[in-house]
């Protein structure tokens, strides 16, 4: 990738040689290297596994979970969960789970 910048006008021209022309250029390249090289940005890995947040309804009513709320912290750090937290919202029981995953684990 080529990239030339301008106050007005930024330029990036693609491995392809297809052509972008914008006034702003924002650059979201994941693992791609190429335009982050280009403009002299360099990538520092602050984690390999980073936070995951996952929220969802649970099938039962808060009535027949009995709690007003459950947190669960995991027993191993191997398991790779932060924590696990219950609770009612409204007629719903709601869960929200944090884990720790890379980007190459298997699900």
């Amino acid at each position: 990738a080529e990239v030339s910048t301008g106050p007005d006008r930024q330029r990036l021209v693609l491995t392809d040689g297809s052509v972008i022309d914008a006034r702003l250029l924002v650059v979201a390249t994941g693992y791609s290297e190429a335009v982050r090289r280009a403009i002299g940005v360099e990538r520092i890995e602050q984690s390999k596994a980073h936070s995951l947040s996952m929220g969802f309804d649970l099938a039962i009513t808060p009535q027949e979970f009995g709690l007003q709320s459950l947190t669960f912290y995991a027993r191993r750090v191997a398991d790779r969960i932060a924590f696990l937290t219950i609770f009612r919202i409204g007629e719903r029981l709601r869960a929200n789970m944090f884990v720790y995953r890379t980007v190459a684990d298997p699900w």
